[in-house]
Formats: C-alpha cells, structure tokens, sequence
C-alpha cells in the first residue's frame, strides 16, 4: 500500500512538474528506501538492486542538475555508480535500477545507496540515503529445510514436529540467528499462512463439510448407503472400482473430489481395505482428473499461464504471432493432454491394482496387516488426532438407516458447487463468452464454501422434517414437533441418563439390528420395524431412541447444531497439519529453493530432453514447496519461450514441455509431506499423513519413472509418436503392475520382489512374521485366523472381541474380507 501511495504521489507531482514546464529548477528532493531482488540470497548468484523514490517539497528551489545520481554500497564497500537523466519536462522516476550485485561469501549482507541531485553528494538537503540486508546461503543449502522435515517425520513417526522444526530451520536461515528464527516462525510465517484469505477458504470448507458428515453420520445416512453400495462392492475389488469411479465422476475441482470422496467412501472402503489404500484412492483421483479434465477449476489458472506465455513469444517475435504457433491458449491446452503421460498411466495403475488385488511396498504391509487383524477401522493408518472426539457421532438406536439422508445432501453439495461456478464464472466473464470460459474464469473457492454451507443448511431441514416412530417414517404428533425445541440435555444428565439405563440392557431385536449394522450387513424393513422398544428407553449418549411409540425427529435443530460442531473439532488436528504445511511451502519459497530448481532448468541442456527435465524439476519443486500451482506459475516463464525457440518451433518439443510443466507438478504433490492436495486427502479421509505419504510415494514414484521412460524421453527425441507413448505406457504400466506386486491376499504368503529382497537381507522378523501370518489367514477359517493372529500386530482387545462377535454373526467371507462393522 505505501509503494502504491507513493507512485500515486509521484505521479501527482509529476503531472504538476508537466504543467508547470516553465521552471528550471528542481522543487522537490527525493527520498530512497533501497530493494534486494530476494529474501534470501546465493553465494556467487546475481540479485537485482534497487531504490523505490519519493519527493518532498523543497524549502528553497535547487537550481542545479538534471539527473539523479546514485552510488552502490555492498557491506560498505563501494561497489558501483550511476546516474539517472531528469528529461525537459522535469518528470521524476519513482524508482531507479542500480543493477545487479553479486557476493561471494555467506552470511549477512548489507546493501546500502546513496542518491543526490548533487553529483558531488555534497548538499544534504538534495541527498539521500538508503540500505537493506540479507542473508546469503549456499545455493544448496536451500533444501535444508526439507531435509529436516523428512528426517524428523522419519525418526520421530511425528509429522507436525517435523513441520515445525522445519519451519523454524527455515526461519532461522532467513534471520541469521536463532531468537529472530523462532519470533518470526510463528509472529511471521504461521500468521500470514492462516492470514492468506485463500487458506481461510479452505479451512472453512473443510471444516462445514466436516460437520455436514458428523449429522449423516448421526441420521444413519453413512450407514445407508454402505449398505447400498455393500450389495455391489462385496469384496475390495469392487470396494475400489466403486470409489475410483466416484472420483473421476467429481472432476471440475480436485478440492471437492478430494473431501466428498474420501468422507463418503471412508465408512465403505473401511470394511475392505486399509486407510492408506483409501487416501491413495482419494488422492490419485484428484488432482489428475481436475489437471487433465477440458472443464475444471483447474483449466482457467492453466490457461492463463499459457496465454501470457504466448503472449511473451509474440512479443519477441515484432508483436506477430509466430508461424505454425497456436493463436488460442485453451487449444494449446486440450493438445498437451495428450502429453500427460503421469496423470493418465496414473489412473490406469491404479484401477490395475485394484482389479488385480496386488500391492507392494509399505501399501503391502499396510493392506495385509489390515486382512490379518480383522479391523474395520482403517488399521494402523487412521488418524488418531482426533481420537475421543469421534466416539459419540454414531446413529441413533433404532433409527433407519437410509442411504438417502446422505446421498441427497451431497448431491445438494455438489449441485451448489456448480451453481456457483457458472454464477461466479459468468459475472466474470464477457457476455457472449462460451461454457468453457464460464468455468475458467469461475470462483472455486467461493463455489465451495457456498456449496458446504448450504448443504449443511439443507441436511438440517432435511433431518428435522423427517419423524421417526419404531424404527419407521411416521407422522408427527405436537408431543413429537415438541422434539424440535426440546433442548438437549447436558452431559451430567446424559452420564446420568445412561447409567440408569444400562442395568435394563436392549431389547433382543434391537441388539439383532445393531448386530447386523455392525456387521456390515443389510437391514430390511422388518429389520428396522422390528427393532422397538416399548419402554422409550435412551440411548447411551443421553438422547431418545427411535425405539417407542413417539414420532421423533430424526435430529432437531438443536441436536444438528450440535453435531454439526462435533464434526468440527474432529478436524481441528487434520487443520493444524494443513496451516502447518502451508508455512513450510512458503518457508521453502523464501529460503530460495524454487530458485535452485530453476536454475537447473535454465542450465543450457539439449532440447530433446527439455520436457524430460522440465518434468523432474517441476515435481522435486513440487516436492519441495508442497504447492503445484506455485511450481506452474515458476516455471512456465522458465521454459515456454526458450522451448518454442531453442525447437525452432517443434510442436511436439513445446506441447511436450507446456505438458512436462503440468503433469511433473502434480507428482510433486503426490510425493511431498506439505502438499495441500495430500494433506486435505488425509483430512477426508482421516489417514496419518507420515503414512499416506509413505504408501502413496513409491506409486507415485513408479508411474513418474514409467512417464519419463516410455513417455518424455522417447517423444522428445522423436523415437515414436505421443499416442504411441500412451498406449505403450498404458501396457507397461499394467504389466509392471503384475511384475512388482504381490497378492494382498496370496496364500502363500509371498512378498513382493522388493520386499522380499529386503527380507532376504534383512532377515526382518517383524516382515517374516507378517508373512507367515498371512498365509494361515489366507488359508484358514475367518474365526480361526481372527484368533489366532489379530493379536500379532494390534493387541487391542476391543478388535479381538468385536471380531469374534463378527465371526459369530456370520457364516462367510467374501473374499477373505474380514469386515467386522460398518463406520
């Protein structure tokens, strides 16, 4: 703001000197405020100088000079001179450009100026002085940051103090000394990553949506609707297919994709599979559908990035497009899909695995540690953040379950989402603009804070009109509209409430339904009519049960309220996590890592490899700032002109490279502990980041290595065509499925090749363990197997008993699934 106050200020002046042409003096005396190029500097690596101007009226005209001179300080040393020409009509600059400063040590550097009217520096009243400092690094040095994050995460299993000892390296680099580090870590970075107004958006959408799934939990929406889609996803293969195709079905926005599918597909995928399998689910079908999809939030920010560039290369080229180049950024766009080799091998990997029911690496020990335990919970990987907080969102006793109190809020959802994407997209845009346009120039941020709140509004209304007498809709009497108002009772009442209560212990009918719920089972109508009880008895968390004869709404105003803001504060922990990932990317930027990754870029390489380089730059930057957005924005100026102008205007070179840009960021954001995308991923799907990331990585890591080596080196060298190289890629990426993997559920037991490897050298007994046991659970009885082997790796009773009683209340398994109950 003072910067634009002062170009105001000087541009007011300079009209009235323009006006005024008829005085020779000078009337005013400048004022400098020296600017370094960087936060941070490198050791023996150019930064720009230079010095931002204000004029003050003068007490007595200065009748001599016409320039501004100036003279460059570095750590006091005198390090070059300039001058600067005032023109006839007297117009003063609001900045001068002192050039660029180059140092070749480390540590604090001190860059001062001196401007005067006087070329002799002599008259202080027409002198001025300025200086700034920074710390100068090794360029190498600038991962450091990172580093620590990745080996604290490693060493310590805590991903939130590897955040924060991350930051706190970062700042401590950016200060030169530890007490200005710590003040500015957390009075500097962390406020203005929680001060960013489009973090805020996601905090707040995040948050709703979180409190719309604790009320559909409450009503028995989740529970509906996993038993709906039970009757079709029987086992983990289809578990899987089900949730893959949800998620290319929510392509305009990867933020929604990623929170609408890993919160209704969590309580399903539960049953099957382990909660790593379900945030790489979440998150491989998020950005890569939004990044390769022609209609998405994605697209505008895509295009205009092209666009500019465009514009850049016409510039270059006398203000004409250049022959053969593409006039339409948004055609340039829908070509490189073509391009993107990772986020489509991607998608075929994925759906490979899932059909063939084969993991490896730490997804494989996650996956069998899951089938041998006979947990539902999402095993190891669930967070636990949020532990205790979770518990009391459970349905009613009695209530029905029916998928509909979930399915129709997320359509409202995803309704209003879109809504206000065209809405905004359009005020956005010109009048006679296409569908395309809409949606490019669209306010997605908006769209979903707008969507979750008011689908939470909706599911409120839904709920309380909804009455419920025996386990059925019924029609309210005034005794039941009274429930609307009630209050709800208190937590010494409801401890009260529930120890009076659990001395008479359920009817046998209700006890079947909950069994039957919990087991993953369907209920029928004579299931859920059936399950009354006479006495009105209250459920354990103090409110009236569906069980007696009073037509009850399904929730009251008061009691949704209530468990709106339970599904807050379970992802509050989650909410940490993200604010803190934030802070490292921008760590990461001001430390100069973004500027380390470009310069190898720009490094005079051959352009064949261009786009193969482009890739694995964009996704360690990815990597490094958490942020794919960040790394397109850095990177597409780096290397569109040059790659259009070093190919001598070889489309598959430029189209390949736009596409290197695009397709390397989203690997990066697979990979990297402090990307946004992965940490909401873990939030919606309520997964520990440290062991997402870990699971998720050597995926990643595979289909990135299978897109360079059949997909960026073979096409940029001209060896076949891209359509050649996707469908080369598609086979290769299904047999390296099959190759690598393991049967998650083989009754011999057998690893995967890598791991078996490590076993062989290792002699790893928790690994040979984990072996053994999945052979005896593959090849015996569920209850056999449950017995004898839950205890190996969890030890927790509750399981154990919960899954005898499972074993119980059912005569199979399908597929070796060892479902125990339902969210």
């Amino acid at each position: 703001m003072m910067m634009v106050s002062a170009m105001l200020a000087t541009a007011a002046m300079t009209l009235m000197l323009a006006t005024a042409a008829r005085a020779e003096p000078i009337l005013y005396a400048p004022s400098a405020s020296v600017e370094i190029e960087y936060t941070t500097l490198f050791r023996d690596e150019a930064f720009a100088v230079t010095a931002a101007l204000e004029w003050s009226e003068l007490d007595a005209e200065y009748a001599q000079g016409d320039a501004l001179y100036w003279r460059l300080f570095v750590d006091g040393q005198e390090y070059s001179t300039g001058s600067e020409a005032l023109n006839e009509s007297r117009i003063l600059p609001d900045s001068i450009d002192m050039g660029d400063v180059t140092v070749d040590h480390t540590g604090l550097v001190t860059v001062s100026a001196d401007l005067s009217l006087d070329s002799t520096f002599a008259d202080a009243d027409v002198t001025t002085s300025g200086d700034a400092s920074a710390q100068a690094i090794n360029a190498g040095a600038s991962i450091v940051p990172l580093i620590v994050v990745l080996f604290v995460a490693v060493t310590l299993q805590k991903v939130e103090i590897a955040l924060v000892l991350g930051i706190f390296v970062g700042a401590c680099m950016v200060a030169g000394e530890l007490r200005q580090g710590f003040i500015d870590t957390f009075q500097t970075y962390l406020l203005e990553a929680v001060a960013d107004s489009s973090h805020q958006f996601v905090i707040l959408f995040s948050l709703f949506l979180s409190g719309l799934v604790a009320m559909m939990q409450r009503t028995g929406g989740m529970d509906g609707l996993s038993a709906t889609i039970v009757k079709f996803a029987r086992n983990a293969r289809w578990a899987q297919v089900i949730a893959m195709a949800s998620g290319i079905l929510i392509f305009f926005d990867d933020y929604t994709n990623t929170l609408v599918i890993g919160n209704t597909m969590r309580p399903i995928l539960d049953n099957f599979v382990s909660r790593e399998k379900t945030a790489w689910i979440t998150d491989a079908t998020s950005a890569p559908i939004a990044s390769i999809s022609p209609i998405s939030s994605w697209v505008g920010f895509e295009v205009s990035l092209i666009q500019t560039e465009l514009d850049r290369i016409t510039e270059s080229n006398g203000g004409t497009s250049p022959e053969g180049l593409p006039s339409s950024a948004y055609a340039i766009f829908l070509e490189t899909i073509a391009y993107r080799y990772y986020p489509i091998y991607l998608i075929v990997f994925q759906l490979s695995l899932a059909l063939m029911q084969r993991d490896f690496g730490p997804m494989l020990v996650a996956e069998r540690k899951v089938f041998i335990s006979g947990r539902t919970d999402g095993g190891e990987g669930a967070f636990d953040g949020a532990a205790g907080l979770t518990n009391d969102i459970q349905p009613k006793k009695g209530v029905p379950r029916y998928a509909y109190n979930m399915l129709l809020p997320i359509a409202v959802l995803v309704l209003l989402v879109f809504w206000v994407l065209v809405t905004t997209g359009r005020s956005a845009s010109d009048a006679d603009a296409d569908f395309l346009t809409v949606i490019q120039n669209s306010d997605s941020y908006s769209a979903l804070l707008i969507g979750t709140v008011g689908a939470a509004v909706c599911a409120m209304v839904l709920y309380m009109l909804q009455f419920v007498k025996n386990g059925h809709l019924a029609i309210p009497t005034p005794r039941g509209l009274w429930e609307l108002v009630r209050p709800c009772k208190s937590k010494k009442e409801t401890t009260t409430s529930s120890s009076s209560s659990s001395s008479k212990g359920p009817e046998a009918t209700e006890q079947a339904v909950d069994d039957k719920v919990a087991a993953g089972k369907t209920l029928s109508e004579e299931d859920t009519r059936g399950a009354a009880s006479s006495n009105g008895a209250e459920s354990a968390d103090g409110d009236a049960t569906m069980n007696d004869d009073i037509a009850r709404p399904l929730l009251s105003p008061v009691e949704s309220f209530e468990y709106f803001l339970m599904g807050l504060t379970t992802l509050f922990p989650a909410v940490i996590v993200l604010v803190l990932a934030w802070t490292m990317g921008s760590i990461m930027t001001t430390v100069g890592c973004d500027r380390l990754f470009s310069r190898a870029i720009t490094s005079g390489l051959n352009v064949d490899y261009l786009p193969t380089i482009t890739f694995i730059i964009s996704a360690f930057m990815a990597i490094a700032t958490g942020s794919s957005w960040s790394v397109m924005t850095i990177v597409f100026p780096l290397v569109t002109q040059p790659a259009w102008i070093a190919s001598d205007g070889d489309l598959n070179i430029f189209y390949g490279t736009i596409a290197a840009v695009l397709a390397g960021s989203v690997l990066g954001d697979h990979c990297s502990p402090i990307s946004d995308t992965t940490v909401l991923s873990c939030l919606a799907s309520r997964c520990d980041l440290q062991r997402h990331v870990r699971t998720q990585a050597p995926y990643a890591l595979t289909v990135g290595v299978v897109s360079i080596i059949v997909g960026t080196i073979p096409v940029g060298v001209g060896s076949y065509s891209t359509g050649a190289a996707m469908g080369v890629g598609i086979v290769v990426t299904i047999v390296l499925c099959f190759i690598m993997s393991a049967p998650t559920r083989g009754a011999s037991g057998r690893l995967d090749p890598f791991l078996e490897l490590y076993l062989l050298i290792t002699k790893d007994a928790k690994l040979r363990e984990l072996k053994e046991a999945t052979r005896r659970a593959a090849s015996e009885d569920q209850s056999t197997s449950a017995g004898s082997d839950a205890h190996l790796y969890e030890g927790n009773d509750e399981v154990e008993d919960a899954d005898a009683d499972a074993s119980a209340s059912s005569n199979s398994n399908n597929d070796g699934n060892k479902a125990i109950a339902s969210v």
